[in-house]
């Protein structure tokens, strides 16, 4: 998507491609990410240093970027579900999703779905398979379909999420991070003599009782 940046560009152009520039929305506007470090340093009020303005642009790049982020996955999914009912959400379940990604579904339950999940969990083939058995056993309608799995979708989020932790749990990548934490790992005895050590060599000064369970739990 294009954008217009407030600082360089004319009236009609529109130079910020946001999917490749990075950019810095604020109050509204876009800004290039230059332009917006040239602009903190030269404002009236409270001009920036170079460092402290480029900082700054760096900090609402990166929030910038998580905006379009979740801009883009929440399209994403909702070209995903018109594909897989082959029809395009009511209003009602619109709001119905917004609630579940802010976490204010069904009483302001803290369980919250972020759109990236939600592809994942409409992308795996034996999921969509579930839904579909399951609306048929309850006799739902294929029109009442898409609200109906989306709750079932939400109580099988616990699933999903442990699912993920088993696949990394079970990943090549984890399984060596593992093997290294064991290798080199050290004993609670050895930690105990190296401790013991320490206060010997330190002269039996006076240690805090707090401070060597610290050290130990470390």
């Amino acid at each position: 998507m294009l954008r217009k940046c407030a600082e360089c560009d004319a009236v009609h152009k529109k130079s910020i491609n946001t999917k490749e520039n990075e950019y810095v929305s604020s109050g509204g506007k876009y800004y290039h990410k230059h332009c917006f470090i040239m602009l903190l340093r030269t404002r009236k009020k409270l001009p920036m240093s170079e460092e402290d303005a480029t900082i700054e642009a760096m900090r609402l790049v990166a929030v910038s970027r998580k905006k379009q982020d979740e801009l883009q996955d929440k399209d994403d999914f909702y070209q995903l579900l018109e594909k897989i009912y082959g029809i395009k959400p009511e209003n009602s379940f619109f709001n119905r999703v917004s609630d579940i990604v802010s976490g204010k579904y069904k009483n302001n339950s803290p369980r919250k779905i972020s759109y990236a999940e939600l592809i994942d969990m409409y992308s795996n083939e034996k999921m969509l398979l579930k839904l579909k058995k399951i609306a048929f056993n309850k006799g739902i309608e294929e029109k009442g379909r898409m609200s109906w799995d989306l709750a079932v979708m939400f109580n099988e989020y616990p699933k999903y999420v442990n699912s993920k932790r088993r696949a990394i749990r079970d990943s090549e990548e984890s399984k060596q991070a593992l093997e290294n934490i064991n290798r080199y790992k050290i004993s609670p005895d050895k930690r105990y003599k190296d401790i013991r050590e320490k206060v010997s060599s330190d002269n039996k000064k006076s240690i805090k009782i707090d401070d060597l369970v610290d050290e130990i739990l470390e």
